[in-house]
């Protein structure tokens, strides 16, 4: 199977936005693993992975290079912006 780049780094993102959204719904409350509401770690985390892809979907036609980030160092160095190395 052949993912392109651009939908390789969607996923990713999709992911670690789920990811870091989990951690963050789960919180400091819960001692343990039965004190978590999965059910509203597992929608939350679903909502930000949708967000994600959107957020993407949105960057493709605003960019006009090959890059899926809304500052894409493309267009930062257009700018005259610093791009962090």
């Amino acid at each position: 199977m052949n993912i392109t780049p651009a939908v390789k780094d969607a996923f990713e993102r999709a992911v670690s936005t789920a990811a870091q959204t989990a951690i963050g719904v789960i919180g400091i409350d819960a001692v343990t693993v039965l004190d978590v509401d999965w059910q509203t770690v597992a929608g939350a985390a679903a909502l930000a992975a949708i967000a994600s892809v959107l957020k993407t979907l949105a960057a493709l036609g605003t960019t006009g290079t090959t890059s899926l980030a809304i500052r894409s160092p493309e267009k930062v160095k257009q700018r005259g912006e610093h791009v962090a190395d």
